[in-house]
This record gives C-alpha cells, structure tokens and sequence, in this order.
C-alpha cells in the first residue's frame, strides 16, 4: 500500500458508501483511478467486505497489556468468544489490545475481570473512549458525531419491518446501490433513498469496511505515549503536530477520560526505518512526552458482539 491507498482506506472506514467520485475529488484524481485501487485492495484482501452497522448508545472501552500465556492463539479466539469484544490485535511481547462496548460501567468490572483471567493478562490498562467526542471521528473520518439513540425513541416509524429489511441488505455490503437495495427488500427506490436518508440524518448508521492490514505486507504498529504532566500542550494538538509531520502514517489515535496523560496510537509504515523515525521524533520531544513504547501488531481480527447481536434480534423480530 502507499499513503492514497490509505487515505482511501480512512475514507471508506469512516463511511464505506462515500462515492469513488468524492474520493477522487479530494485527492484530485479520477474516479477510475479510486475504483481501481479500491478493487486491487479488496483482491489482496485488505478490505474484506464493507459493512453496515447500528450506532448503539454503548461505552467504548480499550484494554491492552502483555500476556504470560503460552497459546497465544488459543487466548485470541477466546477473548474474541466474549460477546462485548468487537476486536482483537495480538502484537510483539505477546501484547493484546482489546476494543470492547459495555453497556453501563457496572460491566467493566466482570469484562476486565475476563480479559485477566482468559488473557492471562495480570495489569491490563483500561481506557474509557467514547466514539461520540472521539478525535478519531472528528478530525480522520468523514461523519460527524451524533444522537446514538434507537430510532423508535427518536421517531414513530410505521414501517420497521422494511428499515430493518433495507439494514439487513447492506450489512454484508454497504456499496449496494439504491436501485440494488430495493429490488432485494421489494419496494421503490424511492422508498429506500428516503429512509436511509432518514436513517443517516439520525446517526443510527455506521458505514465501514473490514479492514485487515496483515494482508498488505507493511508494518501496523502501536505507540503508547506517556505525556508529561506539566506539559501546556494538549492531546489534540500534539496528535495535529505528529499528523502534520508524518501525514497518514498516523492512523488512530485513542484518547482516554479516565487516562489524562496517555494515547495509544495505531501508526502504518512501509518499512521499519519509518516506524523509527517516528519514535526518534516522539523520544525527542521531551518536554511533552515522557515516553513512548512502540508494539510491532501481528494480526487483528473483528467479532461478533453486542451490535451484531442487536441487530440479528432486530431482524429476527421483524421478519417473524
């Protein structure tokens, strides 16, 4: 991959139907040109699929630490087993990190609980990050935070059979077009167009991709960035400063309410000389950063979770 395959990986995972014209648009190049690239990455299998999924009024939660296992394999699928795990990334020293959504704080402890027992992981930190003040979402997709309630509080839909049908049409595959999404549920284009519209108003639908950067042969890697206390600068604009530096080898970063002096940030590089680079410049910077631990990922992989198992009910009852 080179930097505008991933930007356009950064587009489709902040809303996977964005247009290969808009794209295009934002990177000055053709919609043929996006299209091809999109479609070479999906053949090597960096994006496995594009998915739909519901925006839940959940707490995101990210736990990493080493563990003292000694199957690492058998210790990734269980703890991907857990319902409120979404994702797995098992990297260098035998570190996991763990994306969860629990529903009320009164989960964390029996989760944490788990990820101890079952990852064999004795002090696994825990970061409380919510997606709806995330900077992930403000500053590195292209949707907007909003309202995470269900739509049945928000508005007296008559018809959630058929929004539930038009859900279930896209949920394997978010680039269905209109016309595509109607022949299947059996209604009018018009139909569709205007309760996606209502749906997208509403926040209730996430458009993304599965990504799966082991496939692309580059490095993934985490860096756990301990600040300085003292420092005037804050999270925001040192992530802007190092973004601004190394452009989109900064991919995520993950800011915690409860970790006022850490971020974990998920970097790419096409080569090792890279990742030090950006650690050379992150260990310089001193007077912000007290230290900074590079974790080198070996796979990562998405499960099945409390939104998916929302969803399947909400379709069940529905189509009954």
């Amino acid at each position: 991959m080179d930097e505008i395959d991933m930007t356009i990986i950064m587009y489709l995972l902040g809303n996977s139907r964005t247009s290969y014209q808009e794209i295009a648009d934002r990177l000055n190049m053709s919609a043929n040109s996006i299209h091809k690239r999109v479609k070479n990455l999906v053949n090597l299998e960096i994006i496995k699929k594009f998915i739909t999924n519901i925006h839940r009024p959940y707490n995101n939660v990210v736990m990493y630490g080493s563990s003292k296992t000694k199957n690492i394999d058998a210790a990734f699928q269980k703890l991907g087993n857990n319902e409120k795990i979404y994702n797995v990334t098992q990297a260098s020293n035998n570190f996991f990190i763990l994306h969860a959504n629990i529903a009320t704080l009164k989960d964390l402890d029996p989760l944490v609980s788990f990820v101890r027992q079952t990852g064999e992981i004795d002090e696994p930190t825990i970061g409380l990050d919510s997606m709806r003040n995330s900077i992930k979402g403000k500053y590195f997709f292209s949707w907007e935070s909003g309202t995470h309630n269900k739509i049945e509080d928000q508005e007296n839909f008559s018809n959630s059979k058929l929004i539930y049908a038009i859900i279930n049409s896209i949920r394997e595959n978010s680039r269905k077009t209109i016309s595509e999404i109607a022949n299947e549920v059996g209604t009018s284009t018009k139909t569709v167009r205007r309760r996606l519209n209502q749906l997208n108003e509403k926040n209730y639908l996430h458009y993304s991709i599965d990504f799966v950067p082991d496939k692309s042969g580059d490095i993934i890697s985490y860096i756990i960035l301990k600040l300085n206390p003292n420092t005037n600068i804050g999270k925001e604009q040192l992530i802007a400063k190092l973004r601004k530096q190394f452009g989109q080898k900064i991919l995520f970063p993950w800011i915690f309410s409860n970790l006022p002096n850490e971020i974990l940030l998920c970097i790419w590089t096409q080569s090792m000389q890279q990742l030090q680079e950006i650690e050379k410049f992150a260990s310089q910077m001193s007077n912000i950063i007290d230290s900074a631990k590079v974790i080198i990922g070996y796979q990562g992989e998405n499960f099945y979770s409390l939104r998916d198992k929302f969803l399947d009910e909400k379709i069940k009852e529905f189509s009954e």
